[in-house]
């Protein structure tokens, strides 16, 4: 991604956000369509072909619904505090949110009317997270308990209550990420992790200025300073190259304990494998930034540079 790109762009859900959304978006739209096609093509008249194969893939899919998003939790553990802070920002309202809902309709026709600053999520986003987290259980409980016998129909009933709850929600959602071409901008959040600067800043004000406000300042500064040539290194995860500023930029990031953030995979990098011809470098200026820079030892001494 060049210097440009990256300006323009920042990330909004990591990849461990991206694998838990898809992993109940997938398999649950799947069920929704050939659930739908089963009551209202297949109930009237049971005899026509291919029931029993809409009927499993339904069933497989209601497997992968419950079994995925596990599979995705288990597997971005590391970031399980992202996860925790996306149920607080899911379930904590405020004013804002309810003035949001009530003025969402409205703003939708008449562009003067400013809807309130939001979060992470706006409140039909809110919604949508609230009714996933609910129903999602329950959906996997009364599916399962629709192959017993005896309360197999009670448990259909449930079912498909609950798949009216959902269905009002779900399309909107969809509508609001692939129709609306004031939202749909937000669509690459959930495919690459990065959205556009401009629209996260208008759409998300509260969430961008927690996340981004403080380096407005400093971004505007390095933006009117020509940008050194970049050092090229590769992530050793997904194994994306890309290209950052220079080696003291490296050096602030690993002396600062703060990894750096692959563009492709949107993962914290805590080792790089640096692509430079050896030959460029100049040791003894790295080994003079080295000494300056780094952090003193319990005994006043600096930590030696590492080999």
């Amino acid at each position: 991604m060049s210097n440009e790109k990256q300006a323009e762009t920042i990330l909004r859900f990591r990849a461990s956000e991206r694998w838990v959304h898809w992993s109940i978006a997938i398999p649950f739209m799947i069920c929704f369509t050939t659930a739908l096609i089963l009551v209202l093509g297949y109930n009237p008249d049971p005899s026509r072909p291919y029931r029993a194969l809409l009927s499993w893939v339904h069933r497989i899919s209601g497997v992968a619904l419950i079994a995925m998003p596990v599979v995705a939790l288990i597997r971005g553990r590391a970031e399980w505090r992202i996860h925790i802070d996306n149920v607080k920002q899911g379930w904590v309202w405020t004013v804002a949110d309810l003035k949001w809902l009530m003025l969402m309709g409205l703003a939708a026709v008449n562009k003067k009317i400013q809807l309130p600053e939001q979060g992470k999520f706006n409140a039909a986003e809110k919604l949508n997270f609230m009714m996933v987290m609910c129903t999602w259980p329950m959906f996997a409980v009364t599916g399962v308990l629709i192959w017993l016998p005896g309360i197999a129909f009670a448990s259909w009933m449930v079912h498909f209550a609950l798949a009216l709850i959902a269905a009002p929600l779900m399309l909107g959602h969809i509508f609001m990420a692939t129709v609306n071409p004031s939202t749909r901008i937000g669509l690459p959040g959930m495919i690459s992790g990065f959205v556009d600067r401009n629209w996260a800043k208008h759409h998300y004000a509260l969430w961008y200025r927690e996340k981004f406000g403080s380096r407005e300042t400093t971004t505007a500064k390095e933006d009117a300073v020509p940008a050194p040539t970049g050092l090229p290194i590769r992530c050793p995860r997904c194994g994306g190259g890309q290209a950052i500023a220079s080696w003291s930029h490296v050096l602030d990031h690993v002396l600062e304990g703060e990894p750096l953030r692959c563009e492709a995979c949107g993962v914290d990098m805590k080792s790089v494998a640096v692509l430079a011809d050896p030959a460029t470098v100049d040791l003894d200026a790295l080994v003079d930034q080295l000494d300056h820079r780094a952090p003193p030892c319990e005994h006043g001494n600096r930590v030696p540079p590492a080999a």
